[in-house]
């Protein structure tokens, strides 16, 4: 999802969390305060987010259900929530 990807991108730049060097983008100090301040660990996993994308794709294309999808994230929710 590049248009996302890149909203996204433009949203952590305006709030001043990530800053571009070179070629690369990396957290500033709000940023990385922003990124401590989460104790989930997969929370911030770029993982997650890759399956999250893989999952979606699949829902758009009939192969994943959507309804599934939602549920796992309420789960994940409950579970991040009670433990945090």
């Amino acid at each position: 999802r590049p248009s996302t990807r890149a909203s996204i991108i433009e949203t952590l730049f305006k709030r001043q969390y990530i800053k571009k060097e070179r070629k690369n983008l990396l957290p500033t100090p709000t940023g990385t305060a922003l990124i401590d301040l989460i104790h989930v660990d997969v929370l911030k996993s770029a993982s997650l987010t890759g399956l999250w994308e893989k999952k979606l794709r699949q829902i758009e294309r009939k192969e994943y259900n959507a309804a599934q999808f939602l549920d796992e994230l309420k789960t994940m929710v409950i579970e991040v929530v009670t433990t945090a």
